[in-house]
């Protein structure tokens, strides 16, 4: 919402997208390398094949099935190594299969544990498994079932339910270091991930590390993978991109979709390899085949930006769709842009705001931002200043940089706040220090106004140089007016005319207006009226009143463009309905000497006092002579 870039800006939406642009652990605690904006996101490992068969046994269990024959045929699918299942699969298959009707809830106390094995053991699913859990976790409450060697697999998919679904990261880690020690590779890795994060036991990336490249060399690729990670990143081992690169290809060549994944987004982004685009979106659409929700998320971005394969707005929808009904958080959020903006599909802000709704739980702070722009806007949904402020606080607090920023906004114009112009400025303060450009550009115009801080032009120049810098186009425009009339820095013409120009490419028009004097004046370039006319043209046709009034005095003058007096009344008229200052001044000129209109001296006067109103101090002057020829006798 970048409300207040400059004096005149009006407000707009923060639509920023979501690019995963790191690569991904196989880890779902939130830990890692996260969305394009910082935020942790990690994509959950596991065979899709596997998935699809565990799916097939439920659908077969919904439709009248022997529960004890569906046990029978997921506990087929269970003993690949490679089983990282989704939260919600690994508990209905536990309930579901085991024929249960109720909801198994967990906690730590050991007579809800004894509860859990009665019923698993009555339902003779994962007996043997649940004996083994509670002798990890409560050794003195039972005797140890049979061996770990026997049941690791079983035990394996205890382990991973405690950890995914029921968050018993302790009891996981404690059952994952009794089967490292059979050998069990799935087990060795997910103790590693364990080790790196912390998570149930000490943080320890070297013994980590260690454990992924055992892992790995006996063939398991969610541990290639993650050993990848671990060299992307510097994580354990000295920062090599390129083996990184290799380890992805090794996991990715053996069916790891994470990892095919990841090298997509190695070639996107051109770490470890030179830069393809084109070779980015053809993994990316083979790890799309292999069902991962990241990969659809991206090639839907490459298909939309046109980056390394044709642009195709409608795909890009298709592509962000599919993963959202999936479940994946980053998509819902670029699909709400898409419905927000009309982009590849019909414009609809009520799906938007629906699908940031959606987003919501999952803590993300972009989706927070962007639903307080929709109830400040009243976009898709009925306005309400208090919801708004509510989500732009929760989203600050959790340091989102442009929720931070709208505060600031909302404080300065006193929108759902009291006006405090004082705390608009701590806002953009803290903005800024997250280094958001619209933040120091507003920062800096109280510096430059003495709003909510004492004034000091040089400060603002400062910070105007700063947001310049990172390519704002508004501070771009500030800094060049700051070089035109020796505001905080020595007069510069030439490079104010620099600066104006870089601004008007980028298509802000008080700049293309401000470029124009300059042409026309010969102020810091050569004077060139043609030139002058045709920038005052570009900004007009943009709806920039001043340049709208400019052009109209080129016309009744005859500067750059053909004397046409009826078109300059025709366009000091478009500005004059704006209440512009200058623009209701000439035109009172126009109709008290009857340029391009009919003379008319009392509507001359009344539009000399709407300008005298709006500022214009050679309206008031001309209002002064009427009422003293008026009043003196004629000598």
């Amino acid at each position: 919402n970048e409300a207040g870039a400059n004096e005149n800006d009006a407000a707009t939406a923060d639509v920023n997208r979501v690019l995963i642009d790191g690569c991904y652990a196989a880890h779902v605690t939130g830990k890692g390398k996260g969305t394009g904006t910082g935020t942790p996101e990690l994509q959950l490992q596991q065979q899709d094949d596997e998935t699809e068969q565990v799916r097939l046994v439920l659908a077969r269990l919904d439709g009248g099935a022997a529960p004890g024959e569906c046990a029978a045929a997921l506990e087929e699918v269970l003993v690949g190594d490679e089983f990282f299942l989704p939260a919600i699969l690994v508990i209905r298959s536990l309930v579901l299969c085991a024929g249960l009707t109720t909801r198994i809830n967990v906690p730590h106390g050991e007579s809800q544990l004894r509860d859990l094995i009665k019923i698993i053991e009555e339902s003779k699913f994962h007996c043997l498994a649940a004996g083994d859990y509670l002798a990890a976790r409560l050794p003195h409450a039972v005797a140890p079932c049979s061996s770990l060697q026997a049941h690791q697999h079983s035990l394996y998919f205890v382990a991973m339910w405690a950890h995914y679904v029921q968050r018993d990261h302790r009891s996981a880690a404690d059952i994952c270091s009794a089967l490292a020690s059979t050998g069990h590779t799935g087990a060795t890795n997910l103790l590693a991930l364990f080790l790196q994060y912390g998570d149930g036991m000490a943080k320890d990336q070297a013994r980590s590390v260690e454990l992924f490249q055992r892992a790995a060399a006996q063939g398991h690729t969610g541990a290639m993978n993650n050993i990848a990670f671990c060299y992307e990143k510097g994580d354990g081992v000295e920062k090599d991109e390129t083996k990184a690169v290799e380890l992805y290809k090794c996991a990715s060549a053996a069916g790891h979709s994470s990892a095919t994944y990841n090298l997509g987004v190695c070639y996107k982004s051109g770490m470890g390899v030179e830069r393809n685009p084109a070779k980015a979106a053809q993994y990316y659409r083979r790890a799309v085949d292999s069902g991962s929700t990241g990969a659809m998320n991206n090639l839907a971005l490459c298909y939309e930006d046109g980056d390394g394969v044709p642009g195709d707005q409608e795909q890009a929808v298709t592509l962000l769709q599919r993963a959202a009904d999936m479940g994946y958080s980053a998509a819902m959020f670029n699909l709400a842009i898409c419905y927000a903006n009309g982009r590849g599909t019909i414009k609809d802000l009520e799906k938007a705001v629906a699908l940031y709704r959606r987003v919501l739980p999952s803590g993300d702070v972009k989706a927070m931002n962007n639903l307080a722009v929709c109830y400040e806007n009243g976009e898709g949904v009925e306005k309400d200043l208090v919801k708004a402020i509510d989500l732009y606080r929760r989203a600050a607090d959790a340091g989102h940089a442009s929720a931070v920023y709208n505060l600031g906004v909302c404080y300065k114009f006193g929108k759902g706040v009291e006006q405090d112009v004082v705390r608009a400025a701590e806002y953009f303060r803290r903005a800024a220090d997250l280094s958001h450009p619209g933040a120091m550009l507003n920062l800096g115009i109280c510096y430059k106004n003495g709003s909510g801080v004492a004034q000091d032009v040089v400060k603002a120049v400062e910070l105007f140089q700063r947001a310049a810098d990172a390519g704002h186009v508004g501070s771009v425009y500030q800094l060049a007016v700051c070089y035109a009339y020796a505001m905080g820095v020595p007069q510069d013409r030439a490079r104010a005319a620099l600066l104006f120009q870089r601004a008007a490419a980028a298509g802000h028009a008080a700049s293309m207006n401000q470029l124009a004097g300059l042409y026309q004046y010969g102020r810091g370039v050569e004077a060139d009226h043609d030139r002058a006319a045709e920038l005052f043209g570009h900004a007009a046709a943009l709806g920039y009143v001043p340049a709208v009034r400019n052009l109209g005095l080129c016309y009744r003058i005859g500067i750059g463009v053909p004397k046409d007096r009826n078109k300059a009344a025709e366009l000091l008229q478009r500005a004059a309905d704006h209440e512009d200052a200058p623009a209701l001044y000439q035109l009172a000129r126009c109709y008290k000497r009857g340029y391009g209109v009919q003379l008319d001296l009392r509507y001359a006067v009344a539009l000399y006092r709407r300008a005298a109103a709006a500022g214009s101090h050679d309206a008031q002057v001309a209002l002064n002579r009427i009422v003293t020829r008026r009043f003196l006798p004629s000598s």
